[in-house]
């Protein structure tokens, strides 16, 4: 089975999101601080933590397919 367009494109939306988070930030501090070298350095941070929290969320979202792990696909508590 092959990777729809879609599936092959969400890591470049997500690099893209993060990219947009780094460079927001970045422009917030240099109009706030007025220091290139400090802008460039929160940007680069807020590029790197988002990118991931993004990542941790979009593993922590996708569902379990039936069969995989102990679970035996019934929900749990039953």
């Amino acid at each position: 089975m092959t990777p729809s367009r879609r599936d092959r494109l969400k890591p470049v939306e997500y690099v893209g999101f993060a990219g947009g988070i780094g460079i927001f930030s970045g422009l917030v501090v240099l109009l706030v601080i007025r220091e290139p070298i400090h802008a460039l350095v929160i940007g680069g941070v807020a590029f790197i933590v988002s990118l991931v929290v993004i990542a941790t969320l979009t593993l922590a979202m996708q569902p379990a397919k039936p069969g995989e792990g102990d679970d035996d696909g019934r929900p749990r508590g039953h």
